[in-house]
């Protein structure tokens, strides 16, 4: 299966330094990219899939400073669900209640996606400055603290998408399609645990309240694309990139192992969703 939607053209090679003829560094970190080409940069530029909106600073990372600082509303509905669950999912069962759930999260993916593609052509478009200017340089480096990474490749391998097939289908199986206890009470669709005050505890953990799904499905974004066990999964997802061929979203998966104490049973569950509810043509 193969996921086509890429949006920008990994613009760093593996010896990009050697390469970059204007160089600025910035906490120890080299940014040039003269030697990258102005080809290349065109070709990105001029990619009709590109996100060419301008980067909104009040997008990505101030929800995900919101997420991590715990900043949620915590008021409950009459029958007990978090004030922002979706009163559309509420009542229904099987194929009635799955559909609902598809229907609400997928474009809540995209829109967290996009707000990742922004963040990416906007960190790849500096990259290619001969001159950076101080702005430029101090959001290259407030990405690589949020992104706790120390080096441009790192930074340009963690901000990338993650497919929509896959995200749908953990959202599934972690939230048994959004009437998971966590789901309707902390709008958490994807189980991540937390030492935060603000939190909803089982008998042995405790797990993140959200405000919104879509805060929980960038927060759960944020976490493949910084956690140290997932390092495989962005290494992956890099190399496809780099090839050009698209993104193998099963190939993808095999690499969440950590993700639940189940291991392959949990990577054949997501997998078997993906195939079973025919998210393989999801964009």
């Amino acid at each position: 299966m193969r996921y086509n939607e890429i949006t920008d053209i990994d613009l760093i090679d593996e010896d990009w330094k050697k390469k970059a003829l204007g160089g600025l560094t910035a906490a120890g970190i080299a940014l040039g990219a003269g030697g990258i080409g102005s080809n290349i940069a065109s070709s990105m530029m001029s990619n009709p899939d590109s996100i060419e909106r301008s980067y909104d600073d009040g997008g990505a990372a101030d929800l995900l400073n919101k997420i991590e600082n715990g900043h949620y509303r915590a008021g409950k509905k009459a029958n007990g669900t978090h004030q922002n669950y979706p009163d559309e999912l509420l009542g229904l069962q099987g194929d009635e209640l799955k559909d609902a759930f598809v229907h609400k999260v997928v474009p809540l993916i995209k829109q967290c996606n996009d707000d990742i593609k922004r963040e990416r052509n906007h960190i790849i478009k500096i990259s290619l400055k001969d001159h950076k200017t101080d702005e430029d340089m101090n959001f290259i480096k407030s990405e690589m603290k949020t992104y706790k990474v120390d080096n441009i490749k790192d930074l340009i391998k963690a901000v990338d998408i993650i497919p929509v097939p896959m995200a749908l289908a953990q959202a599934g199986v972690e939230s048994g399609w959004g009437t998971s206890r966590f789901a309707k009470e902390a709008n958490a669709l994807f189980g991540q645990k937390t030492v935060a005050k603000t939190n909803i505890k089982s008998q042995t953990d405790q797990y993140a309240v959200y405000d919104s799904f879509k805060e929980s499905i960038a927060s759960y974004m944020h976490n493949l694309n910084t956690h140290p066990a997932y390092e495989k999964f962005r290494d992956e997802r890099y190399s496809m990139r780099r090839s050009g061929n698209g993104f193998n979203i099963k190939e993808l998966v095999n690499t969440l192992l950590h993700y639940s104490t189940r291991g392959k049973d949990y990577v054949h569950q997501v997998k078997q969703i993906m195939s079973d509810n025919g998210f393989d043509s999801l964009g």
